[in-house]
């Protein structure tokens, strides 16, 4: 249609809509350019008629738009039973099955309506329900011809150039997998997919395609960090299957699960489970050997994940950018792949010499490509060689525990990690002005410093105050093994202004001493765990003007005296293990950015605090405040409810949880709201 034609459709349209009242359908919209081309010719006939537009695009609409979610449960099997049993009830011995089928649908209505029109039209038996919950997710893709794989594919094909490479590389997650984007990130930069321009970092760039793909319904929000920022994300079983569906179409990736999945040369190779142990294939079958051994002699690899435990498939290729290990036997042959971009290693089963400390191989200055190296399955302390300093793309440097050699006392062999944004977690890390100088760009630190008198050093020996040079930082985190003396470290430590997250870790200063965190222009979180030597805090006005995230665990702090003027954008306050605190603060409740009061095994009085803080902003029409309360035993749970009972605030909304063990990520038994 030429734009004369559709100039006419559009004054043909106003015609007829002229005087009328009206509702309009606009299914699926993909371009924001079509709706600013038809709204011109929508007459607005003040007569209360109704435009209502879909899209996939959240950005869309802007704060016009409502944004939906996934089904609950509830609303889950009510459409299905809608679409199953349009004029009945669903059978009672029918029902386990059923439920069971939708919630392997996870919310998602195309695949609940796909799935009931095929039972709804077919025998509704119970052995039959009970054959298609073992694998509701093959019906889906193979159903009514590949329905929902093709109303997915859209979504895809619509994507700009530049993500459509990125979306693909989510089918290298198990599924149901939580997705870290730090970790996804990192190997996108990795693997070519970001192209640089002037004003970001890949980093930073990358995390903009996070939201598109977020904003395009593509992937989902799965948790959120301290400052706001995308933690985790996800990705529905479908929308994994299309992933995968379309990356071994263009071969772009080769997933291995089966023994019989093909082995052709292929750039990216991804191995689940158990199928990753070289043991699975030498050892049960001659076929299995030969698979393995094909594998080894691949020579066009660019990638290999390598999941679960297992011997790592030695793929002898020089064109090696990325390698994900579960399990290896040496990892010094690691060091040997020149152009390897990203290399990680989690298994708690790294082999490594009875030794207290393992040494980096020298080799590891033959990595000129390396971007990203962590080895948090080395438990032991490992021991840098001083070629580190000659990475010079090395962008993320992570381990549990790693002691750096000093650099070079002068920049004459040219060596600056201009790109090195991460680094931790250095072992009591000398910070000279040399090593400032050598990473003048990074953003996130990690440092952990034990007893320093074991060496008879003094603090100045580790120049605490020169990281104040680092005037990138944005993250600092300080762990003391054994606490430092508090005059020793406050005429020693200094802190950079452009630190925006800090975390401190057995540091016994005073209360008041946090002046010098307070006054830091730019800091949005504050993580202290334990924490503090002495009875009170009083934090001064005109502190913390910027903070929104502050968490305390086990910190000696018996009065906090605090209100709206101390902390005025905080949004949430963490309490963990604060036994020694009588109350909140009633004047926390008068923050108008409060959103949530998140408190993990503190005293009674506490959490009976933040209760009456809720009452009170209930009471102003503030509705905007959350307040979750984990108790670790039920009948701390018990006692506590009887305590709100007897105060009469029955009536006021919280949640409560509780969990019977001592993990750091509880399992909730039980959820009470009152």
């Amino acid at each position: 249609m030429d734009e004369k034609d559709a100039h006419e459709i559009g004054e043909q349209l106003h015609k007829t809509l002229s005087g009328m009242r009206y509702l309009i359908v606009l299914d699926d919209m993909w371009s924001i350019e079509l709706w600013d081309e038809i709204k011109f010719f929508i007459p607005n006939n003040c007569n209360r008629s109704r435009i209502i537009a879909t899209t996939r695009i959240s950005t869309h609409f802007g704060s016009m738009g409502l944004a939906l979610s996934f089904l609950d449960d509830d609303q889950s099997w009510k459409l299905f039973c809608d679409r199953v049993f349009p004029r009945e009830v669903c059978p009672p011995e029918l029902e386990e099955s059923g439920r069971k089928i939708v919630k392997r649908c996870q919310g998602l209505p195309l695949a609940i309506v796909v799935i009931g029109g095929l039972l709804g039209s077919s025998s509704r038996t119970q052995s039959k329900w009970e054959n298609v919950e073992k694998d509701v997710r093959s019906i889906l893709i193979t159903v009514e011809d590949n329905r929902c794989l093709r109303l997915l594919s859209l979504s895809y094909s619509r994507l700009p150039a530049c993500l459509k490479p990125c979306f693909l590389y989510l089918g290298i997650f198990p599924e149901d997998d939580v997705i870290r984007v730090s970790r996804l990130v990192k190997l996108w930069v990795a693997e070519g997919f970001i192209k640089p321009n002037y004003d970001q970092s890949l980093e930073e760039i990358a995390e903009g395609y996070i939201e598109d793909l977020v904003d395009r319904n593509l992937i989902s929000v799965n948790s959120l960090r301290s400052n706001g920022k995308i933690k985790a994300c996800g990705v529905h079983d479908l929308v994994r299957e299309l992933c995968i569906s379309i990356a071994e179409k263009e071969k772009f990736i080769c997933s291995i699960s089966e023994i019989n999945t093909p082995q052709e040369m292929q750039c990216r190779i991804v191995i689940h489970g158990n199928t990753a142990q070289e043991e699975y294939f030498s050892h049960v079958s001659e076929s299995k050997s030969l698979v393995f051994d094909k594998l080894k002699s691949n020579s066009l690899a660019r990638s290999l994940i390598c999941r679960g435990r297992g011997h790592l498939l030695h793929v002898k290729s020089r064109l090696l950018r990325v390698l994900i290990e579960g399990y290896s036997e040496s990892i010094d042959n690691t060091f040997l792949q020149v152009n390897l971009r990203f290399f990680t290693q989690e298994s708690k089963h790294v082999p490594i010499p009875n030794a207290s400390t393992y040494h980096l191989p020298s080799s590891i200055s033959l990595l000129w490509n390396v971007q990203t190296l962590i080895m948090t399955g080395v438990v032991r302390e490992v021991v840098a060689p001083s070629q580190i300093w000659e990475t010079p793309q090395l962008r993320h440097l992570k381990f549990n525990y790693i002691s750096l050699p000093d650099p070079p006392p002068t920049l004459t062999d040219g060596f600056v990690l201009h790109n090195l944004q991460t680094l931790g977690c250095v072992v009591n890390f000398r910070c000279r002005k040399e090593a400032c100088k050598r990473m003048p760009n990074i953003k996130k630190l990690h440092v952990s410093y034990d007893d320093f008198s074991r060496k008879g050093d003094t603090w100045s020996y580790y120049c605490l105050q020169n990281f104040v040079f680092f005037d990138k930082l944005e993250s600092l985190q300080f762990d003391f093994l054994l606490p430092p003396n508090r005059n020793d470290l406050l005429q020693s430590l200094m802190f950079p202004s452009s630190l925006t997250k800090l975390s401190l870790n057995n540091c016994e200063l005073e209360w008041n001493d946090l002046t010098i965190v307070g006054s830091l222009p730019h800091l949005e979180v504050l993580k202290l765990k334990f924490f503090g030597d002495g009875f009170s805090w009083n934090p001064l006005e005109g502190e913390y003007l910027r903070l929104r995230y502050l968490k305390m665990e086990r910190c000696k702090l018996k009065c906090w005296n605090a209100d709206d003027t101390h902390f005025p954008v905080l949004e949430n306050l963490v309490l963990d293990g604060m036994h020694d605190l009588n109350e909140i603060p009633s004047g926390i409740g008068d923050i108008n950015t409060l959103q949530c009061i998140h408190l993990v095994n503190c005293s009674l009085s506490v959490a009976l605090s933040a209760i009456k803080i809720l009452e009170e902003q209930e009471s102003l029409g503030n509705q905007g405040l959350q307040v979750k309360i984990h108790i670790r035993d039920k009948w701390r749970v018990e006692k506590f409810m009887r305590q709100v009972e007897r105060e009469g605030l029955s009536g006021i909304s919280f949640q409560i949880e509780y969990s019977p063990c001592f993990e750091e990520e509880p399992f909730y038994a039980d959820k009470y709201v009152i």
